[in-house]
């Protein structure tokens, strides 16, 4: 499982990299989570797929990236932080 989840993160980071505004990030992040919960994945995974994206997204580096790119990660951080808190209660 923990190789799947580790694709999907790399899916969805994608598709960050690739945005052309914050609402598709926003989107892309809602959609991921609305298809993790249609496959009935146990929201303690979910909460760990959001986990490991930030931990993946935090080790990005500035230069590697344009700057569209580098503003598209940083907003992944905060709106994957921002679905992590809604969900924070859920076990």
């Amino acid at each position: 499982m923990a190789l799947i989840i580790d694709e999907y993160c790399y899916t969805l980071i994608n598709k960050f990299l690739f945005a052309d505004s914050p609402d598709e990030i926003h989107t892309s992040i809602y959609t991921a989570i609305k298809e993790l919960k249609e496959y009935k994945v146990q929201p303690y995974i979910i909460k760990r797929f959001l986990d490991t994206t930030i931990e993946h997204l935090q080790q990005y580096k500035a230069t590697d990236y344009d700057s569209q790119q580098w503003a598209n990660i940083k907003m992944g951080i905060v709106f994957l932080n921002q679905f992590k808190s809604s969900i924070a209660d859920i076990r």
